[in-house]
């Protein structure tokens, strides 16, 4: 009979390759959330078992990989015939709290637009492309017409960006200056 960490190993090997290289080091990282359990027989882990590691975790994000890799744990063994049940298909994990954080109001926008600073500029290219700060370093391809880049998901990777014309002088300082902005910030 198969363990937990024994499951675990073979799964890294034969099936975490055939996902997304983030997705799959995000869930292999999550093993540290149910490694006290990698000695227990797969066979007699029950919902009970998974769901305190779930709920063990210290935040939302947290428990819904601990969650997906449970679930992912459960699809393997079954194709193995080691399951006849996926408990993980009854997990919970609580929804995200909305964010707090508030949007720019246009006064403060128009109030980054007359700073004379770098991180107002910044800001500025964050509000109107959307782009987080990761993505932003990492941008493949920077022009006054549009920005290349993007991360997350296959839908986000490699999308083409429009420049907004509010934020067009900013884009081609950056250009001009020769800059392969912002890898060189």
């Amino acid at each position: 009979a198969m363990t937990l960490g024994e499951l675990f190993e073979r799964w890294k090997e034969k099936k975490a390759p055939l996902l997304g290289a983030g997705n799959a080091k995000n869930l292999i990282s999550k093993y540290k959330r149910i490694e006290h359990l990698s000695g227990k027989r797969y066979s007699e882990i029950r919902y009970t078992d998974m769901q305190d590691s779930v709920d063990a975790c210290p935040s939302q994000s947290v428990k819904a990989m601990t969650r997906n890799l449970w679930k992912h744990l459960d699809r393997y063994a079954y194709e193995l015939d080691i399951i006849k049940k996926r408990y993980s298909d009854s997990l919970k994990s609580k929804a995200a709290d909305v964010s707090k954080r508030e949007p720019f109001t246009p006064a403060q926008i128009r109030y980054l637009f007359e700073l004379d600073d770098e991180m107002a500029r910044i800001t500025l290219v964050y509000i109107y492309t959307g782009l987080r700060a990761t993505e932003l370093l990492e941008l493949e391809e920077l022009t006054p017409e549009y920005l290349v880049g993007g991360k997350k998901s296959i839908a986000g990777k490699h999308r083409y960006i429009p420049v907004h014309p509010a934020i067009r002088y900013i884009i081609e300082e950056y250009v001009a200056r020769g800059y392969s902005w912002p890898n060189s910030y």
